[in-house]
């Protein structure tokens, strides 16, 4: 039985997402941190002050979720939770030194896997890669409203 392009091409595109997960799960493992650990401290970063609210909104968690989360990345000493004095409901999250540290070393860690992956297109490939990816993700971005 032969497989349709689209079979063939959802395969592969599902295949380089699940071994891009291990690597990137390999190296947060050697750290101690989750993928969602990681996530969270590179969302962190990227919004330093950031209320709690907002940050299980952006990563997809119940508040009780990413408040267990908060506590454990707390805990170990990546960051911390400032109550701000004009509203004392929203707990602000700020990265510490080892927190700042981390998301540098993992960002850099991951831009080498990232190289890694990509060396084996040239710039022609990759812009041409890029564009059938817009067009998919075009055509099914109004189908997941």
């Amino acid at each position: 039985m032969k497989l349709r392009n689209e079979t063939l091409i959802y395969a592969k595109m599902r295949k380089i997402m699940v071994l891009h997960e291990r690597m990137m799960n390999r190296e947060l493992k050697r750290v101690g941190l989750t993928m969602k650990q990681g996530q969270m401290l590179g969302d962190i970063s990227r919004d330093e002050g950031i209320n709690q609210t907002d940050l299980a909104v952006r990563l997809d968690k119940r508040n009780a979720s990413a408040t267990s989360m908060l506590q454990t990345l707390e805990k170990r000493g990546y960051i911390e939770r400032v109550i701000p004095s004009d509203n004392e409901r929203q707990k602000k999250i700020y990265l510490l030194p080892k927190g700042k540290k981390v998301v540098h070393d993992l960002t850099q860690l991951f831009s080498t896997v990232e190289e890694d992956i990509f060396d084996q297109l040239n710039s022609d490939d990759q812009n041409q890669l890029l564009v059938a990816l817009d067009k998919i993700l075009d055509g099914i971005a109004d189908k997941t409203i």
